[in-house]
């Protein structure tokens, strides 16, 4: 028992809806037992709810709750994990369509959700809404359940079934059960001598007697007593062999068994000898192999398959390249599973929140279900993004083809990745393809592919580790331009002004277009406070308020009152001194005032400008009438503000308009509330279309397109904020 509990303590370890860590687990790659199950996985799927086991003994559940599925008292959904009652020393977990039982570690079970048929064994056909004991036994060992059929076996091998008020009744007398797995109407089991018996309906082959017949009694499949574990979906069954083989049958319109031909009776999936465990969901299926790799077949409507597609499989496909998973859980269309380390990972289909990430939306890739608010700072660059946690930590996700991430490879992240260098930094700048950031001491460094811009020489480099930019220690501001050309604009503390990089337009403001490999002063000026580098130009405010531009000037976005003609040096926009906040855009500039008022200047393709018209404007022109703005950041062509309230608005050109998927080029034409929270307290537009959000609880959220997985969350596009994970 000692070594038992020891087992669970190290696959359950560091799960946790906080990050707690421990050591223990295996690296990728590492075999698993030859010829044993694995045990069962902290977590179970149902419909659209899930429940999740911590180490602590703790249970957790989310998702839909019209039955009371999630144990909480009440019949309300809920997209975010909570803990079911205080209970810490539940063992195992199983869920069902809309129901769930539970066992903890002094033996007795427990159950909760829908009870109509009264098969969750308390006497009533009534809903249960909190966790309730099923009888006073104290010696139940394993249980499974599914939509309206649930079974058990106990500590002396005896099996037990239920599917009435009549509650669990011993199935025959025999005591040697080890493993059972319930579907629809019909039952698996697996007794202490490897073989394999089915009985209940059988219209789908479902118990693989090679029969269509319906059996009211267990009947044995096959010879072989080889068999070591099995999983039952709705009508398909999967079991897995001591030699590790793996074997499907019974319905197979999606190709979930996983094998071609009549399967009313064991086929074997492929020939590889090597799978560990198999999980049967409504219409696909999920695999581990001992060599830590996960896959999954049958059924991609809600891209259970994790391949971006809709398309079925009929053969199985691999998920990613990772070799560190330990443990699988097949939802009826949600998927989940343990990497060695113990997290959790879930994707598939999302409508009520079921997959534990905190928000609705089904999930194309594997997601990790984690602690996440824990966030104070963000920085949104054209294609990445750079994030700090509370703990003083720099974390890195997006494009990295040129290893501007900095977390020591050139692989591009769907989920944020530590860089490797966590000195302390303090403000960060992001270019198209580099990195570049201050230190708490005052220096510049930069990395990535950088041109001009790291205070070398002018020729482009790869620069895996971070470099020096000269040796001044007296920065306090950094800004990168948005795009190409790659240039950086810096602000000391003494107030003066200085700029490098590529100057094809100007935007060094240092009166002509001659790029420079290090700093130099933008005139003598020693009272800048405030800088913002667009798509090659610039916008800066100095002390008194005033607001200055310079650089390109294609589309009228110096706001300079005409268009076309570029500006090598900075020129006052206007007369007005109460400008607070200042960000450029492609071709576009928007700017904020003292008095909370937002106005913008250059191209209104798209309705970056709000005019309510198709024309642009060489000069600032006010967004709506509106004095509660308190934040300010561009994109491309996408531009996302906040309120003093704590809400959240954008307009411009989000090629997935976040909660309308409206893809009209046309964009949105004025502010469009980004859904109804208040309590918003910083976001930045990156790129053409994305957003990335921090809340006042620390939790980061992102939405958009995701090319290169600037948004941290694994899915091609998001219409609505999702919550950004790690591992």
């Amino acid at each position: 028992m000692l070594k038992l509990k020891i087992v669970w303590w190290l696959l359950l370890c560091v799960f946790s809806l906080f990050l707690f860590a421990c050591g223990g687990g295996g690296g990728g790659g590492e075999e698993m037992s030859e010829g044993t199950a694995l045990p069962a996985a902290p977590m179970a799927g149902g419909a659209a709810h899930a429940l999740f086991l911590k180490s602590d003994g703790t249970l957790w559940s989310s998702g839909a709750n019209d039955s009371g599925q999630l144990g909480d008292g009440t019949t309300t959904g809920r997209e975010t994990l909570a803990q079911v009652g205080s209970d810490n020393n539940w063992s195992r977990v199983a869920s069902g369509y809309l129901s769930n039982l539970g066992l903890k570690s002094d033996g007795t079970l427990w159950a909760w959700g829908r009870n109509r048929s009264g098969f969750l064994g308390d006497g009533s056909t009534a809903d249960i809404l909190l966790p309730t004991q099923i009888g006073n036994d104290s010696d139940w060992a394993t249980m499974d359940l599914k939509w309206s059929h649930a079974a058990a076996i106990k500590t002396d091998g005896s099996l037990w079934e239920s599917k009435d008020t009549n509650g669990f009744v011993q199935v025959g007398s025999d005591h040697d059960w080890q493993r059972v797995a319930v579907g629809y109407d019909y039952t698996l089991a697996l007794k202490t001598d490897g073989s394999l018996w089915a009985w209940g309906k059988n219209n789908f082959w479902q118990l693989g007697d090679g029969t269509s017949i319906e059996r009211h009694d267990p009947v044995q499949i096959g010879a072989a007593k080889d068999w070591i574990d099995i999983s039952a979906g709705f009508s398909h069954s999967m079991g897995l062999k001591s030699d590790g083989t793996l074997w499907g049958w019974g319905v197979n319109d999606f190709g979930q068994v996983g094998a071609s031909g009549i399967t009313n009776s064991p086929m074997q999936v492929g020939s590889d000898r090597d799978w560990a465990k198999a999980q049967a969901g409504y219409g696909h299926t999920l695999g581990l192999k001992k060599d830590g790799s996960l896959w999954a077949w049958g059924s991609n409507g809600f891209r259970q398959l994790a391949d971006f597609q809709e398309k079925a499989s009929l053969i199985p496909i691999q998920i990613g390249s990772a070799t560190d998973w330990a443990n699988i859980v097949a939802g009826e269309e949600s998927c989940f599973a343990m990497k060695s380390d113990g997290s959790i990972w879930s994707w598939g289909f999302n409508n009520s929140g079921q997959l534990g990430l905190g928000t609705a939306g089904s999930k194309n890739v594997p997601v990790p279900i984690a602690a996440e608010s824990t966030w104070n700072r963000i920085v949104a660059g054209p294609t990445h993004v750079v994030a700090r946690q509370v703990d003083g930590s720099w974390w890195g996700w997006g494009k990295n083809n040129n290893a501007q991430l900095g977390d020591g490879t050139y692989l591009s992240r769907d989920f944020p990745s530590k860089l490797i260098d966590q000195s302390e930094w303090e403000k960060f700048a992001l270019g198209q393809d580099f990195t570049c950031a201050t230190k708490t001491d005052g220096t510049i460094w930069c990395w990535g592919y950088i041109s001009a811009v790291d205070g070398v020489n002018i020729t482009p480099r790869f620069v895996d580790d971070p470099v020096q930019v000269g040796t001044d220690s007296d920065w306090t501001l950094l800004t990168a331009g948005h795009g190409v050309p790659s240039y950086l604009l810096g602000i000391k503390t003494d107030g003066s002004l200085w700029a490098w990089g590529e100057n094809y337009f100007g935007q060094l403001g240092i009166g002509n277009t001659l790029a420079e490999s290090s700093p130099v002063q933008v005139g003598s000026d020693t009272d800048w406070t405030a800088i913002d580098a667009g798509y090659g130009h610039v916008l800066a405010i100095k002390s008194d308020g005033s607001l200055w531009s310079w650089g390109r000037n294609t589309d009228g976005e110096l706001g300079l009152g005409s268009g076309l003609i570029d500006n090598t040096v900075p020129t006052q926009v206007g007369s007005d001194t109460d400008w607070s906040q200042c960000a450029g855009g492609d071709g576009f500039s928007v700017a904020r005032k003292t008095d909370g008022t937002l106005w913008a200047w250059g191209t209104n393709n798209a309705g970056r400008l709000v005019t309510g018209t198709t024309y642009g404007s060489y000069l600032p022109v006010q967004i709506g009438t509106d004095s509660d703005w308190q934040g300010v950041s561009a994109g491309s062509s996408y531009v996302v503000a906040q309120k003093a309230d704590g809400s959240l608005w954008h307009w411009g050109v989000p090629l997935y308009n976040v909660g309308t998927l409206n893809t009209d080029i046309l964009g949105l034409s004025s502010p469009t509330r980004i859904g109804t929270a208040l309590d918003w307290e910083a976001a930045e537009a990156g790129g053409q279309s994305y957003g990335i959000g921090l809340k006042t609880d620390g939790s980061l959220w992102s939405w958009g397109t995701n090319i290169w997985g600037q948004l941290g969350e694994g899915t091609a596009f998001v219409e609505t904020p999702s919550q950004v994970h790690f591992p």
